[in-house]
């Protein structure tokens, strides 16, 4: 008891405040990695929906304005005979395209992505989550997502062009 007594008080007169201890136990350190990483989860769907409705105004004003600038045509086509089928492929292969072109750039973006994360969970040690994530299903997710969207606006923009009829069109302009 003299001896630890003796140390503190060699101690007091070194550094008088007290020294808070430091240390922290497993769970207190693993509770920090989830709060964090929910957060990162929470931020990630806010961010995600925040671009998804932008990229969904985008793609509607872009659709919209292509259909009713072209209503003319469609009118002209279903006058010399075109039938629905023709004029859906008229506008159909064009937003194929455009599906094609986002699978391809979007993909090996995603792929990235992927490495990264896994390399930071790996480097945090969380090796399980680092061998769950796969990068297939967020591609096929997101390709799937983006052509069912985009066919439903341009199947609403057609529904809407093939309602004119083509004689008023034509009376009109």
């Amino acid at each position: 008891d003299r001896v630890f007594s003796d140390l503190t008080d060699a101690l007091q007169r070194i550094n008088p405040k007290p020294l808070e201890p430091r240390v922290r136990n497993l769970r207190d350190a693993l509770d920090d990695d989830i709060f964090f990483i929910e957060i990162m989860r929470d931020a990630s769907w806010i961010l995600s929906s925040t671009c998804l409705v932008i990229c969904l105004m985008g793609i509607w004003s872009t659709i919209a304005l292509d259909t009713r600038s072209r209503q003319k045509e469609v009118a002209l086509r279903k006058i010399h005979g075109a039938k629905r089928w023709d004029i859906i492929l008229l506008f159909g292969r064009l937003y194929l395209w455009l599906i094609g072109i986002a699978a391809i750039v979007s993909a090996p973006l995603i792929v990235l992505f992927n490495i990264l994360l896994k390399d930071w969970a790996r480097s945090n040690f969380f090796l399980g989550v680092a061998e769950l994530l796969s990068p297939t299903l967020p591609i096929l997710g997101a390709l799937l997502l983006t052509a069912l969207i985009i066919l439903l606006i341009v199947g609403y923009h057609l529904h809407q062009v093939l309602r004119v009829k083509p004689a008023a069109m034509i009376a009109k302009e």
